[in-house]
């Protein structure tokens, strides 16, 4: 008998022991603590955030107003590059057809000023007096009771006579000359006569 107690006491010695702070503490803690706390944390992780993210929501802000005041400007010039860009492109194709025209009118210009020329002959040291009335024929039966057939080789071809527009000359002063055109070139014309005076 002696010798179960002796155990049992030993048992009670090894055995641990509760702490009764343990329990306090656990007792103690509500869930109104832990709300509370819970509250704090997220006001302080709030704080923080905004406090990171204002200087961000400022400089956003700046970036917003300098690309609204951008557009505002790259607008008008938007509008002024279409319209130019419209006007230029009219006037390439009006200044395409100026240049067609122009063109075509050189080419004519130039034939008539060449063509004028070679078929008109000047006239000179005839008087006044002669070819006032009819000068296409009177001319014409001068040049072929001058130089006949000898020199000319057919009768001339003449479309019309005329004296210059300058004044009639006074007394003493140079004769007018009189121009006269002929139907064709007067090359051959031009060679009868060179070869006359040769």
């Amino acid at each position: 008998m002696p010798k179960k107690t002796k155990v049992k006491a030993q048992e009670n010695k090894e055995s641990p022991q509760r702490d009764d702070s343990d329990c306090d503490v656990t007792s103690t803690t509500t869930m109104g603590d832990i709300t509370s706390l819970l509250e704090e944390h997220r006001a302080s992780i709030a704080a923080e955030c905004k406090s990171t993210f204002e200087p961000l929501a400022s400089a956003l802000e700046s970036i917003k107003s300098t690309i609204s005041d951008h557009g505002k400007h790259i607008s008008p010039l938007e509008t002024n590059v279409n319209t130019t860009d419209k006007r230029l492109h009219q006037v390439e194709a009006t200044r395409t057809t100026l240049q067609k025209d122009n063109e075509a009118l050189r080419s004519k210009l130039v034939d008539l000023d060449a063509t004028g020329r070679r078929r008109n002959i000047l006239l000179l040291s005839v008087p006044e007096k002669y070819g006032r009335t009819h000068p296409t024929e009177f001319f014409f039966q001068l040049l072929v009771d001058v130089f006949g057939a000898e020199v000319l080789s057919s009768p001339p071809e003449l479309d019309h006579a005329h004296r210059s527009l300058a004044a009639p000359p006074g007394q003493g002063e140079r004769l007018g000359p009189v121009i006269m055109c002929f139907h064709r070139f007067p090359n051959q014309i031009l060679g009868d006569l060179q070869g006359s005076q040769a």
